[in-house]
């Protein structure tokens, strides 16, 4: 059975001193019938001798045994501890069974001296050398302790027999040093046997309990680590249950290297914040647990903090930055259980809490938790029922260009009509689509969908989908826009897909090779949510796009902010010179609308300052009055900006 502490000192040496001293302190029963036989063997002498003395060693052996029996029920407890003091618990062993054994072969030498006759002298010697072949076989581990009690029984028992003087006794003396030398001798040979099985099956677990990548634990052992610590343990722990953010893309973006490199750092990362204080393992993955021991609801929450801050400095994978970080999820022992099972299972339940507040952050485990993860899975089987019946929207938000008011794109926003009749918003069953395979089907519909109604509007108006990381991941992503392209027989040039910045798209040619093929094909790429990541410019200049959407936040308190106001002409000045057109974002009201089209390198503003996303039919009959009369949106402000407010 593996410690943690082993792990913390990394050798065999304290793993095996630990198994020793456990096998020491192991067999409660055997030593507790061995007592009892020294105290009634030793009260029969004091009976029949009628000697005081004897009643002495009887009072004193029984006092021994019963503190030893105390410290093996104490070790049984605390040797699973990562504070377990194994020298303090091997040396106290050694002192308390020197002294025990010593008064066991003093009882022999007193019974000579008090003149006891051959009934106590023969109960003596045998119950004495009774137990001290059982000592031998609890103490075949450490040849030192076993040579020691050894020679603390034999040296009173031989002085009582050389104190009779007689050619038999001393003759007898003799014999049995001999015999206390081949107990000696057999019990090293044991000892030998039992440390190369015990390296033997420390290989062995190694190979099967620990990941040959980061060498931490892996499931195996955690899952029976936690078993030992709900089962074994009194003391309060924490359980935390880590996963990594964005690993997948790096994993599948950068390549496997990339994605073994992250993992090894963030094991280094997490031995650095933990310590000494708990256990780290590779659960799956991306994923780590981690066992806080002695820890409170404030000392659990410290630590998952440390750990998320340990990870927001950038991973340098192949001479880039690359960003993942961490979303934690900690259960309490014995708080929000008391079994392995269920604290695994309360910690993953807050970790998916973690995650949907916007990854990078942790969560503690709360009992209204069950009800928003009973809410999730929910949501995820009516999902599957919506895709099938039928119960998705698109809803379109206008793109207009800023002298003209010219709506010259609309963006698809997918929504959820529930049969109830209410309307499910993305952030709820987005997250949820990504995470149980339902993204690849909510794609596929979105872009034959928004090509399908799209064909109806002018055909200088072009419609915008948002394409996620995962999506752009997949293999047959060209082949599923090209099948959607012809099958609604829409023209190419008149599609726009969106992408985040923070996609890491990095050097991943096959990647950027599909980004190449769709900009080939006549699709326009855009980068959506700019500023929000780490905005290389010289990574953008590389990507195969024709516009960057710069995100709402630069617009918060810009008014009043003339720093805020130089940022966003800043970027806007640097995005026109690599020649990208570019849209701003989060334009909500008149003011703002006048500031950033006072900019003429803004090509086009978006928000709610134009109104809200519009259903299919009320899009079509914007666009199609707009074109029919010949007149430009412009002319219809005063109505749109009305909607809006």
């Amino acid at each position: 059975m593996l410690l943690t502490r082993e792990l913390q000192l990394g050798g065999w040496e304290a793993s095996e001193r630990v198994e020793i001293v456990r096998s020491l302190h192991g067999d409660m029963l055997s030593f507790a019938y061995a007592s009892v036989a020294v105290a009634v063997g030793a009260s029969m002498t004091a009976i029949q001798t009628g000697q005081n003395a004897l009643w002495s060693v009887v009072a004193f052996t029984s006092l021994i045994a019963a503190i030893r029996l105390v410290t093996m029920l104490m070790v049984r407890q605390r040797s699973h501890n990562a504070d377990f003091d194994v020298v303090f618990w091997e040396r106290l062993y050694l002192v308390l069974g020197t002294v025990h054994v010593a008064s066991v072969g003093a009882w022999t030498t007193i019974v000579f001296l008090v003149g006891g006759g051959a009934f106590a002298q023969v109960v003596s010697f045998a119950t004495a050398i009774g137990y001290l072949i059982g000592i031998q076989a609890r103490n075949f581990p450490s040849p030192l302790i076993a040579r020691v009690q050894t020679a603390a029984a034999a040296v009173p028992m031989v002085a009582g027999l050389l104190i009779q003087g007689t050619a038999w006794y001393v003759g007898y003396a003799f014999i049995l040093l001999v015999f206390f030398a081949g107990i000696l001798r057999t019990n090293g040979r044991i000892c030998e046997t039992f440390l190369g099985a015990l390296r033997a099956a420390r290989m062995n677990e190694e190979l099967a309990h620990f990941d040959t990548l980061t060498h931490l634990p892996n499931r195996a052992y955690t899952n029976r680590r936690l078993d030992e610590l709900t089962r074994d343990t009194y003391e309060p722990f924490a359980v935390h249950f880590v996963d990594l953010d964005r690993f997948k893309r790096i994993n599948d973006t950068l390549g496997h290297k990339a994605g073994d490199a992250v993992l090894i750092e963030t094991a280094r990362r997490f031995r650095d914040v933990v310590g000494t204080s708990g256990f780290i393992s590779r659960f799956a993955g991306d994923e780590f647990l981690i066992l806080q021991y002695g820890a409170d609801a404030e000392a659990a929450a410290g630590l998952a903090d440390r750990l998320v801050e340990a990870m927001r400095e950038p991973f340098m994978i192949q001479g880039a930055p690359a960003a993942t970080g961490c979303s934690i999820g900690t259960a309490l022992f014995p708080l929000h259980g008391e079994d392995a099972e269920l604290l695994t299972r309360q910690a993953d339940t807050a970790l998916y809490q973690a995650k949907s507040a916007g990854r990078s952050t942790a969560r503690m485990f709360a009992a209204d938790m069950l009800d928003r993860e009973t809410n999730r899975l929910r949501i995820e089987t009516g999902l599957r029922l919506a895709l099938e019946d039928n119960q998705l929207r698109l809803f379109f938000q206008p793109l207009v260009e800023p002298n003209t008011l010219r709506i010259s794109t609309c963006e698809a926003l997918i929504r959820w009509m529930a049969p109830d009749g209410r309307m499910i918003s993305p952030g709820e069953f987005l997250p949820v689509a990504e995470e149980t395979g339902l993204m690849g089907m909510l794609t596929d519909w979105t872009l034959y969908e928004a090509m399908r109604i799209a064909s109806d509007w002018p055909s200088s108006v072009a419609v915008a989908v948002n394409l996620s990381p995962s999506q752009l991941l997949r293999a047959d992503m060209v082949e599923v826009i090209s099948t959607a392209l012809r099958e609604t027989n829409f023209d190419p040039r008149r599609l726009e897909i969106e992408i985040t910045e923070n996609l890491l798209l990095g050097e991943h040619q096959p990647v950027l090779a599909k980004l190449e093929a769709l900009r080939d094909m006549g699709i326009s790429i855009a980068l959506d949510d700019f500023g929000t990541g780490f905005s290389n410019f010289s990574y953008i200049a590389r990507l195969p796009i024709g516009k960057v959407k710069i995100d709402r936040s630069f617009l918060t308190g810009i008014i009043a902010d003339k720093r805020r106001q130089s940022l966003l002409r800043g970027f806007v000045h640097l995005v026109a010179s690599l020649d990208l057109r570019i849209v701003v974002e989060g334009v909500e009201t008149i003011e703002l609308l006048e500031f950033v089209s006072s900019d003429p390198q803004v090509t086009q503003i978006q928000g709610f300052v134009f109104g809200r996303p519009l259903p299919e039919t009320a899009i079509g009959t914007l666009l199609r009055a707009s074109s029919s009369t010949g007149r430009e949106v412009a002319e219809s402000r005063p109505r749109i900006a009305i909607a809006g407010q």
